[in-house]
């Protein structure tokens, strides 16, 4: 059997075979591409509040120690605070636990009330992102999808290979779709000249993809970059520190880290550590610890002071969500996802065809 006959089997049965996984994978992950945007208008009630000129809000501590009531029996594990917080947002809570068992809280700032609960089962993205990742199945899920994007690195390397031409007449035909052709024909040439112009984007989806899937991939990452595999993620031991009693650290922590860094982007601060009176502070990609008896920084862990890999490591979720392209490359990845989507679709119908013509 000739090697391309052999291309040609593999990128048939492979398609079918993961064809179905493969657009599950690209609708869930198309609906993940616009959540930063989408999040605030499907739950505005949980996001957004109306102003309460006529009122004070409330201090940070005080409504945190009323969300710890709301969020019973979980435990609050962080506390979110938009860049617009307390003029039209609320204040946002995320529990423990895993993303689907875990809540999403959302507090008045004014009055304090619980503005909004939204369990992870039932919240759009959180859903779509669990099956995106593990087709809802834990980790046998998480391999499954692994496997099946994998195989797919490997049909889109050989959709290459078949479509390549041998002259540059050809080429010029593969790459056009003839729009007033039969209906076998554009569905062929929508494969074929579609396929070969969402290649790269597909391939960078796939191959980012695997970081999440298999541990070997993403230890590749960092022996690449650093020579050596992950760092294991170590917690910095602090001891305890002395505030007073009657101090408001969260309140504190958060006017301090205004002050030093502004509220261009969102503050999560971490309340798991509340008995060391520590508190951690994540802002975009750098990590502050704040505590002390004058509410200072304790440690930093800066994303610039970072090892090679684990920047790149860092860069893996942006290639592949393009949540940091902005609208036109969203929009773009988008187009690109869904037409993936379509391509176990149309092969399929360009398979039945053949299979068709042979038994004529």
């Amino acid at each position: 059997m000739q090697l391309k006959s052999i291309w040609i089997q593999f990128h048939r049965w492979a398609g079918i075979i993961v064809g179905v996984f493969f657009l599950l994978s690209c609708i869930s992950g198309a609906v993940l591409v616009f959540e930063k945007e989408l999040n605030p208008v499907l739950y505005s009630a949980h996001f957004h509040h109306r102003a309460n000129p006529g009122g004070e809000v409330l201090p940070l501590d005080s409504l945190i120690h009323l969300a710890k009531g709301f969020a019973k029996p979980l435990k609050l594990q962080e506390v979110s605070i938009p860049t617009d917080f307390p003029n039209t947002s609320n204040l946002l809570f995320k529990t423990d636990g895993s993303r689907m068992e875990r809540n999403y809280l959302a507090l008045h700032p004014y009055t304090g009330k619980l503005a909004s609960t939204i369990p992870g089962n039932r919240h759009v993205f959180t859903f779509a992102e669990e099956f995106h990742r593990r087709l809802l199945l834990d980790d046998i899920g998480k391999k499954i999808t692994g496997i099946c994007c994998l195989i797919y690195v490997l049909i889109l390397i050989s959709g290459l290979i078949l479509w390549w031409p041998k002259n540059k007449k050809v080429m010029k035909q593969r790459m056009k779709v003839k729009w007033d052709a039969s209906r076998k024909r554009l569905n062929w040439d929508i494969h074929s000249a579609g396929g070969f112009y969402t290649l790269a984007l597909l391939f960078l989806m796939c191959m980012t993809g695997l970081t999440w899937s298999f541990k070997s991939f993403e230890n590749g990452i960092y022996y690449i970059f650093d020579g050596k595999s992950k760092p294991k993620e170590e917690k910095t031991a602090f001891p305890k520190a002395q505030i007073a009693g009657d101090r408001s650290i969260y309140q504190d922590t958060y006017h301090k880290a205004v002050q030093l860094f502004g509220k261009e982007n969102t503050i999560l601060l971490d309340i798991t550590q509340e008995k060391t009176g520590m508190v951690r502070v994540l802002i975009d990609q750098d990590e502050h610890v704040f505590g002390g008896k004058n509410i200072g920084i304790l440690h930093q862990k800066l994303y610039k002071d970072q090892s090679n890999g684990t920047k790149v490591r860092g860069f893996m979720e942006p290639l592949h969500t393009a949540s940091r392209f902005g609208i036109i490359g969203k929009s773009v990845y988008l187009l690109v996802v869904l037409f993936g989507a379509s391509l176990p679709v149309t092969g399929l119908y360009i398979w039945l065809g053949r299979k068709k013509k042979k038994k004529k």
